[in-house]
Order: structure tokens, then C-alpha cells, then sequence
């Protein structure tokens, strides 16, 4: 049977994901390694990398990395039930810290069909941020796809993530979504919109 009309994105949202000191913890970590942050890049040839995604990445998060590869390796079996999607066995999973801040964005994109990340089978996005919440924005907007793969087609808007402290969204790598502008009055560093973000490879 072929498939007609929109695909329905689905997602999963896990609340309260660290312990208070992890995500204490984290924060610090953070804050500490400001100036080892570096300037977001694409690889992706139709579009001009400051006009596509403007943020800030870490690459190396320590201890972390292993803390959240054990713990979603733990809900694995839950994370993929929630999302209906056929179970696999994680090769490894990838991650980095994106720090977003005044004017930060991310246009419409999907995050596997690039010859560099055809592995990569679930996106995962943990949010985390000083409090009181110093910014506004800074949505993730997932949509639904065309069955026919097209992947320019982003269909209907189908869910919008706020940022909220210690949470975590699940996604399927292949959906096309965005990442609203924020809105950070201060543009300190601290104030900034974090994300440990990654994605899980089959």
C-alpha cells in the first residue's frame, strides 16, 4: 500500500532528564569553557553558513558525553516505542553543547541526508539555561514530511518545543525542523539558550 498525504511527525518529551546536581553540574561545566566555544558550521553546499544557522558549539563535553550515551542507551527500548520507530541498536551516539544567544537561529533543515551523517537515525535536544530564564524564542519547530521524500516539502508545522529547563525531545533525524531566533537583551554568554544536543547513529 503507498502512502498518500503527510507523514505525522512524532516526538517524545521527557521531563526532569538529570539529577539536580548533573544539571548543576553541567552548568558550570558550561559557563567554564566559554572561550572554547567556536562558531557553528553547515556542510551543506546551497546555503551560505551566516545567512543557514548562527550559534556557538562545543565540541568537548567531558564527562557528559558518556552520561547521556548510558543514560538514552537505558531508554532506548522507551525513546523508540514512544516515537514508533523500528528498534535498532545505537553504534554510538554523537553529541555537542550549542549556545544560543541574541538573533541566534537555525533554518528549516533535516540533520541526516548529508553524505557525512547517513547513519544518524534519532535527534536528541536537552535543554538547559540559567534561572530565571534570561531569553525568549528560541523554539524548536518540528514538521511533518512528504512520503515522497521530498525533502524541501515541509508539510504542516506539526509541533513546537519551548525551551524548558532540564527537559529533553526525541525525534526521527530524517524530519525537517528549525530553530526560531532568541531573543537574549543582555547577549551575556551566561544568559544564553543551552542546548546538549546530538544524534543517535544505527
Amino acid at each position: 500500500m503507498q502512502a498518500t498525504g503527510k507523514h505525522v511527525t512524532r516526538s517524545i518529551v521527557y521531563e526532569e532528564f538529570l539529577a539536580l546536581q548533573e544539571l548543576s553540574d553541567l552548568v558550570r561545566y558550561t559557563r567554564a569553557r566559554q572561550a572554547e566555544f567556536r562558531a557553528s558550521q553547515v556542510h551543506d553546499p546551497d546555503h551560505a553558513r551566516d545567512s543557514y544557522r548562527r550559534s556557538r558549539v562545543l565540541m568537548d563535553l567531558g564527562r557528559f558525553h558518556d552520561l547521556f550515551s548510558q543514560r538514552i542507551a537505558f531508554y532506548l527500548h522507551h525513546i523508540l516505542r514512544g516515537l514508533q520507530h523500528p528498534f535498532f541498536e545505537m553504534a554510538r551516539l554523537e553529541s555537542q553543547i550549542t549556545a544560543s544567544n541574541d538573533g541566534d537561529y537555525f533554518h528549516i533543515h533535516n540533520d541526516n541526508t548529508h553524505a557525512n551523517w547517513p547513519t544518524r537515525e534519532i535527534t536528541f535536544v536537552y535543554f538547559f539555561h540559567r534561572e530565571p530564564c534570561p531569553f525568549t524564542g528560541g523554539e524548536l519547530v518540528l514538521y511533518d514530511f512528504s512520503p515522497n521524500g521530498d525533502s524541501t516539502d515541509t508539510g504542516a508545522a506539526r509541533k513546537r518545543v519551548t525551551p524548558r529547563q532540564n527537559s529533553i525531545v526525541f525525534f526521527q533525524s530524517s524530519i525537517l525542523h528549525e530553530i526560531l531566533p532568541v531573543h537574549c537583551p543582555s547577549r551575556r554568554f551566561d544568559d544564553s539558550r543551552f542546548t546538549l544536543n546530538g544524534w543517535l547513529h544505527r
